[in-house]
Order: C-alpha cells, then structure tokens, then sequence
C-alpha cells in the first residue's frame, strides 16, 4: 500500500507514517472523516455525513449529507443519489463536489488532507476513479485499507503496542456477517455467511412488526430500535419503542417492542446467529489454536473481539447477546 510505512519496527508495515493521518471511510452510505494527531489533546476526531447528494431538477447538485438524506425516499425518481455506492466515487463530478462541502464543514482552516481510504474489495479501476475524484478536493490519497486494518488503528492509536495483538474482527455488514482473526499486524483467515446480515436483521424485525404488532415500518425506525437497544434499554419491552404506521388505522404509532418475543416468533436469527459462532470456532481452533468459551457473543481466550459498524456489537454483548444464548 503507497504511502504507509511503520512508526518503528514493532508496527505492521502497513501502518501510517507520521504522528499525524486521517481515515476516509464510505461503508454504508456514510462518510466517515477520522484523524488522528499525537498533537491534539482529543487524539482521535470523527466527522461524519450520510453520502447522500440531491439534484435539482435539471441535474445540478444542490444539497449533501443529512439535507440531502432526509429527501431520499420524498423526492422524485434520481433526485437524490448515493456518492459513493460500495465505498467508490459513482460519479468523479458529484464525488467532488460532495467532499468539497464537507472539507469546507469540517476542516476550513486546515491545508491538504492526505488520507487512507477504507476498501470493501481491492479493484485497481476503482483506486483510479478515487484520484479522479480527490483532484479537486482538500484531500489526497496515501493509501488503501482493509476493514479490519481500518478498525486496528482507531482501536490501538493511542496504544500502539497493542496493533500487534490478537484480535477477531467481526463486521455485520450490508449483506453478510464477516470475521477474521488478526494476529502481529496479519490476516490469519476468516470468512463470511448470508445467515446473518444488517438487511437481514432488518427485515426480519420488519416482518415481525407486520405479522404480529400490525406496524409498517421504515427502516429508519427500525435501526432507532437497534441503536436504543445498543444502548441498554432493549431488555425492556417498555422503554424499547417502534414508530411506525398502524395497518388497521393507517395513523402514526408508537408500539412497545420485546427483543425475547420477537426471537420466540421466529428463530431464524438465533439459528443464524449460533450456526456462524460455530463456524467461527471451528475455524480458531484450526487456525488459531485457541478454543472458544461457551457464554453469550464470542470468547476466545487472549483474543480481542474488534468490532466494525455499530450494529454488529448487538451479537457481542447487552440484552441481545444474552437472549440469543438463552433461546440457543
């Protein structure tokens, strides 16, 4: 990876160069700006906007981010377009425009950003459609980054001893749940599985609502439901709400939600759920030499669980977790 040297030689070679550097990072429709500097007494600052451009009707961009998001399922067909579908520029003119508004939001004072993009995939015509899209912008590329490298940093930027550790890196991601285990600064192995999946847990919340609260709901509501959950109140039927739209009425409505009873109404995502632990075990002690410890989420002994994107923490620990090892 261009530009990334180690700090000394107890880092990975793919580590940043410098004291300071910055993460770009569009996975899920979001863009992330994280930089870190050795300088400032906050250390790591994250900036974060939905990548979301909407167009007036002759074609221009006219708003970005959360203005333009909150237009995404009201405007008409192609009003409003995702910048960086995949994590890569759709369009180099509205990719630079989009990072020009957010530089000026974020950073207005500050010279040239030179940053390590986050990549789903490595694709050599995408990297070129990247620096087409950044020649204009306050930033430019120094590099590419896995996933997992991309959460290593953020987790050990302060304590750079341990980018060295042990860790399994679990993401719930947009399609699949993916891990790997990572150990001295490598991928050991890892894999992916469909079982469970953002747009999975989604929907299934979405069918239960209709079948057995008689509630439509948006998925905007739905993932309120899980960042509340995340929060601690989930355990709660009471403090744990879904808005939505009642069938029968068609009026607005906010509806009690119990986590245990949706997981007793359909046990697909409790077997989805134990199906992966038990691939993920397998494969540690295989590759890893390290048994997994019964109980909720994933315990490998010496290891660290990093987790990537906020809704894959559900599975690891909190109300969630426990419930699936009961219903297991």
């Amino acid at each position: 990876m261009s530009g990334l040297a180690p700090l000394n030689p107890e880092l990975p070679i793919w580590w940043p160069a410098g004291s300071e550097f910055a993460l770009l990072d569009l996975r899920d429709g979001l863009c992330r700006l994280t930089r870190w500097s050795d300088a400032d007494a906050e250390g790591v600052r994250t900036w974060s906007e939905p990548a979301f451009v909407r167009l007036t009707p002759q074609g221009r961009p006219q708003a970005w981010g959360r203005r333009a998001a909150a237009w995404k399922d009201r405007g008409g067909q192609g009003e409003v377009l995702e910048v960086f579908p995949g994590g890569w520029p759709a369009d180099t003119g509205l990719a630079r425009w989009y990072l020009a508004r957010f530089a000026e939001t974020y950073q207005p004072d500050r010279a040239r950003c030179r940053i390590l993009i986050t990549e789903q995939k490595e694709r050599r015509w995408t990297r070129r459609l990247w620096r087409e899209s950044l020649e204009d912008a306050a930033f430019s590329v120094e590099g590419f980054q896995a996933p997992w490298q991309h959460e290593l940093i953020l987790a050990a930027a302060e304590r750079t001893e341990l980018a060295m550790g042990s860790y399994l890196h679990l993401a719930l991601e947009g399609a699949f749940l993916s891990w790997s285990f990572i150990q001295g600064g490598s991928r050991l192995g890892g894999g992916r599985d469909p079982r469970l999946s953002r747009s999975r847990l989604f929907h299934l919340i979405a069918e239960y609502a209709r079948r057995h609260l008689a509630v439509e709901s948006a998925p905007e509501a739905i993932s309120d439901l899980v960042k509340t959950t995340l929060l601690g109140a989930g355990h709660d039927s009471s403090r744990a709400v879904l808005d939505g739209r009642h069938l029968p009425s068609g009026l607005p409505i906010r509806q009690p939600f119990a986590w245990l009873d949706f997981l007793r109404a359909d046990g697909e995502l409790a077997e989805g759920w134990f199906g992966i632990k038990q691939r993920i075990a397998e494969q540690a002690l295989e590759c890893c030499q390290v048994a997994m410890a019964t109980g909720p989420g994933l315990d490998l002994p010496g290891w660290r669980v990093l987790a990537a994107e906020e809704f894959t923490e559900l599975f690891l620990e909190g109300p969630l977790a426990r419930m699936l090892e009961e219903r297991g």
